[in-house]
């Protein structure tokens, strides 16, 4: 990967040994300088230098300040055909020093036999075929040498990965990333009737935590799961009927509850969440997107609040219905497939751009895609005493 003009003038010319030993002794001056530098890869290059340069890099409040200027970048998309059995990545970044990344982002160096289950900072799990048998592996793309990783379920779960299709209807086997560092979370869910009972377990891929038990009542009786996602650390599972119940799991005392979804919402929807704005709720409203903010107010009661909604003009020029497929880990982008044409489209949506995918999927509403953004916080390295070069 090349490196910007102001890390190659650092760290090339011996003529300029004054001014680098200036730099170097100024970390104020030398903060400012790698916050230029764009992408985080260009910071780990960086760290390389000096011992010096690597504490400055990886100091919390300087990473929090590249982050808020250099966002995390999305490389692309995984789709997996529910019609074909194929999982296919799309690339959506053009950025020419991405391009080392996104080519390694292809689903090639899996077998085609999986399918994806979850893709969070780089990494995806993975799901193997056919449904209901099979277990479960790790794979980052961006860092193929790592291999594919096992995960072992725990015992007493392992029979809900032989259950067949329709038994997933009362009972299902959820493995999702954690938001906040590299573990993951495995959870089983049983409906009956008003009654939702959830088991979670907390680790990486080689070991687990204590089970976390949960039981709840619900409004209404409920039949079936349609997804999860976790945010900050509360597991949110999506029901029918429009309801959501939360599951806060590193809270000392556990908890579920209910958030009835806004009047206005009907089944079409996708979770999301921001860096620290809470959960948003991103639905199709005919040939327009709306964009809901859900936060607490002091007195425990739920508040959703419309932040956003605009028309998606590709569905609207086409009269086409759409579907929300996905949404991006950092809620900047949105996935839609439109109905007649089977076409995907991404929306940005701090700016409404609409980007146009000429690939068309079978089986819109069995189809399912997954973002993949570039990873943070990066990777840096690790210098012995006798690798200290200062100067």
């Amino acid at each position: 990967m090349d490196l910007p003009d102001e890390l190659l003038h650092l760290r090339g010319r011996r003529g300029g040994e004054a001014a680098m030993a200036a730099v170097i002794g100024d970390d104020d001056l030398l903060r400012e300088i790698l916050l230029r530098l764009g992408f985080p890869a260009f910071l780990v290059h960086a760290a390389l230098v000096s011992k010096r340069w690597l504490r400055v890099a990886t100091d919390t409040v300087f990473l929090r300040r590249f982050r808020d200027r250099h966002p995390p970048r999305i490389l692309g998309f995984y789709v997996n055909h529910c019609s074909t059995l194929r999982t296919v990545f799309v690339s959506v970044s053009e950025a020419r020093e991405l391009r080392y990344a996104v080519n390694r982002a292809g689903f090639h160096h899996c077998n085609q036999s999986v399918r994806i289950a979850d893709s969070r900072n780089g990494r995806l799990l993975l799901k193997s075929r056919p449904f209901g048998c099979g277990g479960y592996t790790m794979f980052s793309p961006l860092c193929p040498a790592r291999g594919v990783l096992p995960i072992r379920l725990p015992p007493e779960l392992l029979h809900i990965g032989r259950l067949s299709p329709l038994d997933y209807s009362s009972q299902c086997l959820y493995l999702l990333f954690r938001d906040n560092n590299d573990g993951i979370v495995l959870v089983s869910v049983r409906l009956s009737g008003r009654k939702l009972s959830a088991r979670v377990y907390v680790g990486q891929s080689d070991a687990w935590g204590e089970a976390i038990l949960a039981e709840g009542e619900l409004p209404v009786p409920l039949k079936f799961v349609r997804s999860m996602m976790i945010v900050n650390d509360k597991l949110y599972i999506v029901l029918d009927n429009c309801y959501i119940c939360g599951l806060d799991f590193v809270a000392p005392r556990l908890r579920l509850f209910v958030v009835k979804v806004p009047d206005k919402v009907g089944a079409d929807f996708k979770l999301s969440h921001g860096d620290d704005s809470g959960l948003f709720l991103i639905h199709r409203d005919r040939f327009h997107l709306s964009v809901w903010n859900h936060q607490m107010d002091d007195n425990g009661e739920d508040r959703w609040e419309l932040v956003d909604r605009f028309v998606v003009h590709a569905a609207q020029d086409r009269h086409e219905r759409f579907r929300v497929c996905a949404v991006s880990e950092d809620g900047g982008f949105v996935f839609l497939c439109l109905w007649t044409s089977r076409t995907i489209i991404s929306v940005d949506l701090r700016s409404r751009k609409e980007t146009t995918y000429e690939i068309k999927v079978q089986g819109i509403y069995f189809t399912t895609i997954f973002p993949l953004m570039t990873i943070w916080p990066p990777t840096f390295p690790t210098l012995n005493d006798e690798d200290d070069h200062d100067e």
